[in-house]
């Protein structure tokens, strides 16, 4: 999962996660919630990336941008969830957010960073150190 429940908060009212996740006998709503935001955020993902992603890299971009995104699709359906998409307070945000899923797909913007190779020759720029020199006199 690229979001949790606590991902949530501040997002969405805590009385909605407190509902959502303490009724005994019934489905879990926040973690229907996150993985309904983590399958759209997939669908676009997948277009540029095999899945499952691998995460584990230090190197990646992805582990806090999925994070972002899916946290805010999530909090959208939430109020979608409960019939109150007029007063989801992040429309700007949700747009934006959906716009970078399209340059996801597209390859505009990378979730891992990559080497851009070039056709020029390398050059070594080489010093003396001193410290490691045999005519160093004392």
């Amino acid at each position: 999962m690229y979001a949790v429940a606590d991902d949530l908060k501040g997002l969405i009212p805590e009385e909605w996660l407190i509902a959502a996740t303490s009724d005994a006998g019934t489905s879990d709503a926040i973690a229907d919630v996150i993985q309904t935001a983590e399958d759209e955020v997939n669908n676009y993902v997948s277009r540029k990336y095999p899945l499952p992603l691998d995460l584990t890299t230090a190197l990646a971009n992805a582990v806090p941008t999925l994070r972002h995104i899916t946290r805010y699709l999530a909090a959208a359906i939430a109020y979608g969830r409960r019939g109150m998409q007029a007063e989801f307070p992040w429309t700007d945000q949700l747009k934006r957010i959906r716009d970078d899923l399209q340059a996801i797909a597209k390859g505009d913007i990378a979730l891992f960073p990559t080497l851009q190779t070039t056709n020029t020759d390398a050059v070594a720029i080489t010093m003396p150190n001193r410290a490691h020199s045999s005519n160093m006199s004392c």
